[in-house]
C-alpha cells in the first residue's frame, strides 16, 4: 500500500507582497527624479539606484523609460501606483452612481483637483521634453486628447445662455 503524501501549500504572499512594495519604491523614486532632473537627464540606472533595486529589476516592473513614465502618468490620473482602465476608477464609478448630471459633474469636479496635484507636474515634464523624445511626443498628443475630450465635456455641460428670442 502506498504511503499517502501530505500535500504543503505554497504561500507566496510574502513575495507579492515585497514586489509591491518594490514597484511602489520604483514608482516614487522615478516621480522624484523626473520631476527634479527631468525625462532626459532621468536615467533608469538612477531610478534603480534611488529605489534601492537592481537596474534588471526595475525593467522587470515598469519596462522601458517611456514605459515607466506612461505608467506615472496613468498612476497620477487613477490614485494608484498602477494603470486602472477609467471605468474601474473610483471616481467614475462614483460618477456613474450619481443619478442627475449636476450630481455627476459634482463628482468630477470635487476629483480633479487632487488628479490635477499628482498629474499636473507630470503633464510639465512631458511637455517640455516631448519635442526631444519622439516616444514621449505620443504620450504628450494622448494626455492632449484626452484634455480635449474633457474640454468637450465641460462645454456641452455647461449652462448656455441663448440669444435674443430663444
Amino acid at each position: 500500500m502506498a504511503a499517502r503524501v501530505k500535500r504543503r501549500s505554497y504561500d507566496n504572499s510574502a513575495r507579492t507582497e515585497a514586489s509591491r512594495v518594490r514597484h511602489a519604491r520604483v514608482l516614487a523614486s522615478a516621480r522624484a527624479l523626473f520631476l527634479a532632473r527631468g525625462y532626459v537627464r532621468t536615467t533608469m540606472a538612477a531610478v534603480a539606484s534611488e529605489a534601492e533595486v537592481s537596474l534588471d529589476t526595475v525593467y522587470a516592473l515598469v519596462g522601458r523609460k517611456p514605459d515607466l513614465f506612461r505608467l506615472l502618468i496613468e498612476s497620477a490620473i487613477s490614485g494608484r501606483d498602477a494603470a486602472v482602465p477609467a471605468e474601474d476608477r473610483d471616481y467614475v464609478q462614483r460618477i456613474r452612481a450619481q443619478p442627475t448630471a449636476e450630481g455627476k459633474l459634482r463628482v468630477y469636479a470635487d476629483a480633479l483637483p487632487e488628479i490635477m496635484a499628482r498629474l499636473a507636474p507630470l503633464v510639465a515634464v512631458v511637455q517640455n521634453a516631448a519635442s526631444a523624445e519622439p516616444e514621449l511626443a505620443s504620450l504628450w498628443h494622448d494626455i492632449a486628447e484626452r484634455r480635449a475630450v474633457r474640454d468637450q465635456v465641460v462645454h456641452h455641460v455647461r449652462p448656455r445662455r441663448h440669444a435674443h428670442g430663444d
